[in-house]
């Protein structure tokens, strides 16, 4: 998969994924377009916030096509 839609390989193990993103990807775009260094690290640190709501998981099939 790494070699149709690119990735980063040397970094799976390395850290934890603590949620998932269903809506807004927008959010990851952004992240992708930060200018880095030669180490590919961001030139500028960015903090992300987070907020939820509870949802029935009948309603986030519907509204995602996430199925449980």
């Amino acid at each position: 998969m790494y070699k149709t839609i690119g990735g980063t390989p040397y970094l799976d193990g390395a850290f934890t994924v603590f949620g998932e993103l269903i809506d807004n990807l927008a959010v990851i775009d952004s992240i992708a377009k930060q200018t880095r260094n030669p180490a590919d690290r961001p030139l500028t640190d960015r903090r992300l916030a987070m907020s939820g709501q509870w949802m029935k998981k009948k309603k986030i099939t519907k509204l995602y096509g996430y199925r449980y």
